[in-house]
């Protein structure tokens, strides 16, 4: 259900981002430290981001909340890595 409900809030469109160091704590040593901005909260604070991760209702919550809404920065080609099918289905 999460995941269904970040992927409609997601944007569509990379155009006009540019990478900003990643603030939120809890997305902290996931191995990246870039995040295009503006991202993919859309109609969600860091603050309503971290209480569904101290929830803890997924052992891959923590994850799967900073791929989809502070994901990391990637190549030119690809300027938004989102997470892959595999931890949803987790």
């Amino acid at each position: 259900v999460v995941c269904l409900l970040l992927q409609q809030r997601q944007t569509r469109s990379d155009e006009g981002t540019s990478c900003k160091p990643v603030t939120a704590s809890f997305c902290q040593g996931l191995g990246y430290t870039s995040s295009p901005f503006p991202n993919g909260a859309q109609g969600f604070s860091l603050r309503q981001i971290g209480l569904m991760v101290e929830t803890a209702c997924s052992p891959h919550i923590a994850t799967l909340m900073c791929r989809v809404v502070v994901p990391e920065c990637g190549s030119e080609n690809e300027s938004r890595k989102k997470p892959c099918r595999a931890l949803c289905e987790e």
